[in-house]
């Protein structure tokens, strides 16, 4: 599938805003793709940005287990990932 099959980033927030109550935008992908070295990192800083908004109903030492017990392999990244999305609020 290429890259002129998605509706732009405008059509899409046009799309969700009648269903959100807040809406977050951040580059998560492309600020892991080039930090880190992989956009799936970019999942992960999504949900530190959320939780930093308060649109989560977590707790951040909830998520850092869930994090460890979930992806043994490139914890360090995706910790950092986490910890950029607290960081970023959105």
């Amino acid at each position: 599938m290429g890259e002129d099959s998605y509706p732009s980033i405008d059509m899409v927030l046009k799309m969700i805003k009648p269903f959100a109550r807040e809406m977050v935008v951040t580059n998560a992908s492309n600020i892991c793709a080039k930090g880190l070295g992989n956009p799936i990192f970019g999942n992960v800083m999504a949900i530190g940005v959320a939780l930093s908004k308060g649109m989560l109903p977590l707790k951040k030492a909830s998520i850092i287990k869930a994090i460890k017990s979930t992806v043994p392999k490139g914890i360090d990244k995706n910790m950092k990932a986490f910890e950029w999305g607290l960081a970023l609020k959105g």
